[in-house]
């Protein structure tokens, strides 16, 4: 056995040495889970179904308002761009009756001007003639 003594020695130092590398791992992974942060506490409230559902009715029903208002809105754009629309074309029209005044007068003075101007060379050709004579 003296022969064996110091491998027996050393297989029951390095058996010991296995048992100690083992505790300590139980030990660290105990000491880990102990460290490790409380779980995040959720409160919860138990609510009736009546007041679930008058909630969401009431959501709804803002919903539906909101929908109401942005159509109202809509529709007043609309109507507002519909009499700007009209009162463009409503401009057009009488700058374009403006126009035609304009031009009718326009002719008419130019026909006032011949008439006028033939009036005017009647009149001349007469005293000519009356100076002839």
């Amino acid at each position: 056995m003296r022969n064996f003594k110091p491998s027996f020695v050393l297989a029951v130092a390095l058996h010991l040495l296995i048992v100690l590398l083992f505790s300590i791992s139980f030990l660290t992974d105990r000491d880990e889970a102990q460290t490790a942060p409380p779980a995040e506490i959720i409160e919860a409230t138990v609510i009736d179904g009546a007041a679930i559902d008058a909630e969401a009715e009431r959501l709804k029903q803002n919903e539906e308002n909101k929908r109401q208002a942005e159509t109202a809105r809509q529709q007043q754009l609309e109507d507002a761009r519909k009499a700007e629309e009209q009162a463009l074309q409503q401009a057009k029209k009488q700058r374009v009756l403006e126009e035609q005044k304009a031009l009718e007068a326009a002719e008419k003075r130019k026909q006032e001007a011949l008439a006028e101007q033939k009036r005017q060379e009647q009149l001349d050709a007469k005293r000519r003639k009356r100076k002839k004579s």
